[in-house]
C-alpha cells in the first residue's frame, strides 16, 4: 500500500504542474510580397506544420490562427499581427508559436523588444519550431545570445534584400519603366507590360474636362463640385469599383476632393512623361514612407501617350503660380495689419459629422474688403451637391469655448467619481465582494487541481487496459470541458479583480489624466493631444467630443451602477 501511496502522491505532482501549463495558443504565419507562396514557406504549409506540432504537444491547446499575406517583416503593422497582440493583451493568447524567427519579423531591435521584454511582461510563451526556441524552456535562456544573432542575421537579410529592390526600382524608374502599385487616373497599364501605361478611355475624358474647366478660370473646388453633381465618381472609388484594389477605405471615398484635383493639374504624367518618386522610402537606410521634394522626382519624357497637350498643360501650371502668389500676397498683407494667424491647436482631431472627412482650418483675408477672415474649420465637402455633405463653417473660437467647457465638466466629474470611489471601497459591501472573489478563486483553483489528477490517472488506466478506449475518449473529453470551464470562470473572475485594482482607484487613468490639468487656465495642444481623440462638428452650434480613456470611465460608471443597485435590493 505504501508503494501505491507514494505513486499516487507522484501522479499528483504531476497532475499539479499540468495545470500550470495549459496553454491558450495562437498558430502565426507570415508571407511576405516577395515570397512566391508555394513549396514549405506556402501560408497553408506553415500553419500546417504548426498545427500539427500544437497537436503533438498535450499543454497546447489552440486558440487562434493569425497570418499576414503579403506583409514586411521589417515591421511590425501587419494586421492579423496587430489582431493577434490585442487577443494577448485580452488574456486570450498566452503562446505564440511561428514556424521560424523570419515569419516571426526580420527587424532585428524590434523583434528582440519583443522576445525579450514585451512577451514576459506579459506572460506570454514563445515557440520558434525551426530554430529549436521555446521561451518556457530553462535551456531557451542559454540560447537568448543564438537568437539574438539569428535576429541579427534576418535584419541583415531583410536590409540587403531592401538595398536589391530599392536599386532595381530605380533603374527602372531611370529607364521610364512605371512601377507603381496602379496607374495614374486617365490611365492602365498595358495587359502586355505592366510597367508601361496606355490611356484609359474611361477616365481620361475626365482628365481633359478637368483641363479645359482650369482654363475656362474655373477654381479647383468649384471643378471638384462639378464633377460630384455629374456623379463621375472620384480616383479612389474607381479603382474598387473596377477591383484594382479591394479594400474598403477606398469604398468609401465619394466624392471628388481638392486635393485629387490639385494632383491631376500638376503632374507631368498628363503630357506623356513618367513621374515617380514622389514619395520615397529605404530600409537598408532606416528611412521611413517620406515625401520626395520635387526637384529630386525621377521624370523620363516621352514614355507613353499624353492626354493633354504640353501648352495646355504649362498654361495651368501658370494658373496655379499666379493663384498661389495671390493668396501669399494677401496673407502677408493681413500679417502685417492683424499679426500672424493663430496656430491651430486642433489639427487632426476635427471632423465632419455629416460625410466624415478631415475639416480643413482657414484663416485669410476677405477679397473684398480686406478684413480678415474669423478663424474657421471648413468641411471641403460642403460645396457640393447638395445630399453629399450639409455642414457648413464653424469658428474656431466656438470649438475651444466648446472644449474648454466640455473639459471642465469632466475634470469636475473626475474630483467627484475620485471622492466616490474612496467611500466605494470602504464599504462592506465592495470588501464583501473581493473576499467572495478570492473564495470563489481558491475554489475553482481546488477543482481545476482535482479534475487535472483525474485526468491524468485516467490515462495511466487506460495504458493499464483497466478501462476501455471509448470510455478513456468520453471521459477525457468530459475532463477537457470541465477544465476549459473552469480556465474561463478564472478569466472572468481575475478581469473583475483587476477592475477592483485598476478600475477602481484613485489612479484611475481616466481620472489622472482629466485631474492633470484641474488648474489649467487655457485650452493648449498639449491637453487636446492627452484628452480628446475626435471633435465631430453637426453644424454652426453643434460639436460632439469624444475624450480619451472613456472605456475606463465607463468601466467604472457600470461598477458603481451595479453596486448602487445591489445596496437598494440588500435595503
Amino acid at each position: 500500500m505504501a508503494r501505491v501511496s507514494r505513486r499516487k502522491d507522484s501522479l499528483a505532482a504531476q497532475a499539479a504542474s499540468v495545470i500550470e501549463i495549459v496553454y491558450d495558443t495562437a498558430v502565426y504565419a507570415r508571407l511576405s510580397s516577395e515570397d512566391n507562396g508555394v513549396g514549405a514557406d506556402s501560408m497553408d504549409n506553415q500553419i500546417y506544420m504548426l498545427k500539427k506540432h500544437i497537436e503533438e504537444k498535450p499543454e497546447l491547446r489552440l486558440r487562434d490562427v493569425y497570418s499576414d499575406n503579403g506583409a514586411s517583416g521589417t515591421n511590425f503593422d501587419r494586421p492579423d499581427f496587430i489582431r493577434l497582440m490585442e487577443d494577448v493583451r485580452k488574456g486570450r493568447i498566452n503562446c505564440i508559436v511561428v514556424k521560424d524567427l523570419s515569419r516571426f519579423g526580420r527587424n532585428y531591435i524590434e523583434t528582440g523588444n519583443y522576445l525579450e521584454k514585451i512577451f514576459p511582461y506579459l506572460g506570454v510563451r514563445f515557440i520558434s519550431v525551426n530554430d529549436g526556441y521555446d521561451s518556457a524552456k530553462p535551456s531557451s535562456t542559454n540560447e537568448g545570445l543564438m537568437v539574438s544573432l539569428k535576429n541579427l542575421v534576418y535584419d541583415v537579410y531583410a536590409k540587403d534584400t531592401s538595398k536589391k529592390i530599392s536599386d532595381a526600382y530605380e533603374g527602372k524608374q531611370k529607364k521610364g519603366k512605371f512601377i507603381g502599385d496602379f496607374a495614374p487616373y486617365g490611365y492602365s497599364k498595358d495587359p502586355e507590360d505592366k510597367n508601361k501605361l496606355i490611356i484609359n478611355e474611361e477616365t481620361a475624358p475626365v482628365v481633359r474636362e478637368i483641363y479645359r474647366m482650369r482654363l475656362d478660370g474655373i477654381g479647383i473646388t468649384a471643378i471638384a463640385r462639378r464633377l460630384n453633381e455629374m456623379g463621375i465618381v472620384p480616383p479612389s472609388r474607381y479603382l474598387y469599383d473596377k477591383g484594382i484594389v479591394t479594400n474598403e477605405y477606398y469604398a468609401s471615398t465619394k466624392l471628388w476632393s481638392v486635393h485629387s484635383i490639385s494632383n491631376i493639374l500638376q503632374s507631368p504624367t498628363y503630357i506623356g512623361n513618367i513621374t515617380q518618386r514622389k514619395n520615397i522610402s529605404a530600409y537598408y537606410k532606416g528611412i521611413k514612407t517620406h515625401k520626395n521634394p520635387k526637384e529630386n522626382w525621377v521624370i523620363v519624357e516621352n514614355t507613353h501617350e499624353p492626354i493633354i497637350n504640353s501648352d495646355s498643360f504649362y498654361q495651368v501650371q501658370e494658373l496655379i503660380e499666379q493663384s498661389k502668389q495671390r493668396y501669399h500676397t494677401r496673407l502677408k498683407a493681413s500679417r502685417e495689419k492683424y499679426g500672424d494667424h493663430k496656430e491651430n491647436i486642433l489639427r487632426g482631431i476635427m471632423t465632419c459629422g455629416d460625410c466624415g472627412a478631415k475639416l480643413s482650418f482657414q484663416a485669410g483675408t476677405r477679397k473684398k474688403d480686406g478684413q480678415p477672415y474669423a478663424y474657421l474649420f471648413v468641411c471641403l465637402n460642403r460645396y457640393r451637391k447638395k445630399g453629399f455633405c450639409s455642414t457648413p463653417n464653424i469658428k474656431y473660437d466656438f470649438v475651444i469655448d466648446g472644449i474648454k467647457q466640455a473639459v471642465q465638466a469632466q475634470i469636475r466629474l473626475a474630483s467627484d467619481m475620485r471622492r466616490i470611489i474612496g467611500e466605494a471601497v470602504q464599504a462592506p459591501l465592495h470588501q464583501e465582494r473581493q473576499n467572495q472573489i478570492c473564495r470563489e478563486i481558491e475554489s475553482i483553483n481546488q477543482r481545476l487541481q482535482n479534475v487535472s489528477n483525474r485526468k491524468y490517472t485516467l490515462y495511466e488506466a487506460y495504458v493499464g487496459k483497466l478501462m476501455m478506449e471509448t470510455d478513456y475518449i468520453y471521459a477525457k473529453r468530459k475532463y477537457e470541458q470541465d477544465i476549459l470551464a473552469m480556465q474561463e470562470r478564472l478569466n472572468a473572475l481575475q478581469a473583475e479583480m483587476d477592475a477592483f485594482t485598476e478600475t477602481l482607484s484613485s489612479n484611475n487613468k481616466w481620472i489622472t489624466t482629466f485631474q492633470k490639468y484641474a488648474k489649467a487656465k487655457e485650452v493648449t495642444r498639449e491637453m487636446i493631444s492627452e484628452l480628446i481623440s475626435c471633435v465631430k462638428v453637426f453644424g454652426q452650434k453643434s460639436i460632439e467630443i469624444t475624450f480619451n480613456h472613456q472605456d475606463e470611465y465607463e468601466k467604472l460608471a457600470a461598477y458603481l451602477k451595479t453596486r448602487n443597485e445591489a445596496e437598494v435590493q440588500a435595503v
